[in-house]
């Protein structure tokens, strides 16, 4: 409960500082905004590590700043596997396909930590980068991310993953400030959240850790080929959700 309270605090004071930070984009309203998603990995490591959680730490610090280096340096013109990897073959530098590489290179790190056998590690390692790029491609409009990173923790929670109160009660704070369109995650924020909670579903049984992975892989392969945003629009129950909380509904 303290780990809640202290989450719920920091969450809702922290944000608060970040309109004076020069580090701002666009919006999909056009307005700029701060990216103050980077106190989700900061905070987050600082706590896993006065909890000497050395993996949590080890995952929201490499994945922190694989994103916070695509908010620094990142090309917005360029979306998607496609379009990052076209940069790597022609031997130009894109954050994006860094933070890819980097993404899945970190996840066979951790995920060597949490099992001996080489199938688990790879399924665990794409599990967790794979849950980075998911969450990262929801961090389109207000809430979005943060409200499907909610969903899966809990879900993940009820099929015995692990759970990290202190870092959801830091989102559910912070998706005020998202809501409200006075702070945004920014790749930072969105890539962490999506892989501590690709940590937490590796945690689960090898069946359910599967079947999360086979809906990780149909995720990211639809992307490459229709819009998120555009298929939410057309439903009305998702985009219900997904206006649930907004100042102005899309």
């Amino acid at each position: 409960m303290n780990s809640v309270i202290l989450g719920l605090l920091l969450g809702l004071v922290l944000p608060l500082f970040c309109p004076r930070l020069p580090l701002k984009e666009k919006n999909f309203k056009g307005i700029y905004i701060p990216k103050a998603g980077f106190l989700i990995p900061f905070v987050g490591t600082i706590y896993s590590l006065f909890q000497n959680d050395f993996i949590s730490a080890l995952t929201l610090a490499s994945f922190g700043f694989l994103g916070f280096a695509d908010d620094v340096w990142g090309r917005k013109d360029v979306k998607g596997f496609k379009g990052h990897f076209s940069l790597l073959f022609k031997g130009e530098f894109s954050a994006g396909w860094l933070k890819a590489l980097g993404g899945g290179l970190s996840g066979l790190i951790i995920a060597s930590f949490l099992y001996n056998s080489l199938p688990r590690v790879l399924l665990s390692a794409f599990i967790i980068a794979a849950s980075a790029n998911l969450l990262n491609l929801l961090d389109l409009r207000p809430g979005r991310c943060l409200k499907t990173f909610a969903f899966l923790s809990f879900l993940s929670l009820l099929l015995s993953g692990k759970s990290y109160p202190f870092l959801f009660a830091f989102a559910l704070a912070f998706l005020i400030y998202d809501l409200r369109e006075k702070a945004m995650l920014g790749d930072s924020g969105s890539n962490s959240l999506g892989a501590i909670l690709g940590l937490s579903f590796a945690y689960t049984s090898l069946y359910m850790q599967l079947f999360y992975a086979f809906f990780l892989f149909v995720m990211l392969l639809l992307a490459e080929f229709i819009s998120f945003s555009q298929l939410i629009e057309r439903n009305s129950i998702l985009r219900f959700l997904d206006n649930l909380g907004r100042k102005t509904p899309l």
